[in-house]
């Protein structure tokens, strides 16, 4: 039997990038679908209020990942001054940071209390409300 090479992530990520970067019209449907699956899933099945908030949390990543790759090809299609700053702390990576662990922030609070109990979960929504 011949075998058959698999595309490598790299080729399946370029893919992605060039797909979402030509066309941002059906990468919004798809993160909307993605969304409304999670609202369709809530009470459903059981564990469904851990299940939506993951699916959610995950359009929501989706949704930010999908966005960078536009903004990076915008970036990459307009003439820089070639002083482009790449700071660990800069204003970008932080309101990046803050919107991921928003993003995340109900997930972990029903994780929390489905392991921890409510006590647990308090302690959680106190340390992420101090991390931001």
């Amino acid at each position: 039997m011949e075998h058959l090479s698999l595309p490598t992530l790299k080729i399946l990520y370029k893919h992605y990038i060039n797909w979402v970067s030509t066309h941002p019209e059906h990468t919004t449907h798809l993160e909307a679908s993605i969304k409304w699956i999670s609202y369709f899933l809530a009470g459903r099945i059981n564990n469904s209020t851990l299940l939506s908030e993951l699916i959610y949390s995950m359009s929501n990543f989706m949704l930010l990942f999908n966005d960078q790759i536009i903004l990076n090809t915008a970036k990459k299609s307009t003439p820089t001054n070639g002083k482009e700053n790449k700071k660990i702390f800069s204003h970008e990576n932080i309101k990046c940071f803050l919107t991921i662990v928003e993003y995340i922030e109900v997930f972990i609070e029903v994780s929390a209390k489905k392991l921890w109990g409510s006590r647990g979960r308090w302690i959680i929504i106190v340390l992420l409300q101090t991390l931001k």
